[in-house]
């Protein structure tokens, strides 16, 4: 277990979905969500979601509790 914080970026709710983004192969999808983990988690989720904050109205960077196995 990692003595870092997990995080979790959710994004929904296109923008414009005619979007050449959300088209193709490796297309966005009307949600996404990634999960960050270590010790670059919380750079890595702040970048992520600005990445997501051109293509969607709503995007939220939240921790994530201790997982259950």
């Amino acid at each position: 277990m990692s003595n870092h914080p997990t995080y979790i970026v959710l994004a929904h709710l296109p923008k414009d979905q005619k979007d050449p983004i959300f088209k193709g192969d490796f297309r966005l999808h009307p949600t996404e969500w990634q999960i960050f983990d270590g010790a670059l988690g919380e750079r890595q989720a702040k970048a992520k979601a600005e990445m997501y904050r051109k293509y969607f109205i709503e995007v939220q960077i939240r921790t994530v509790s201790v997982q259950v196995k």
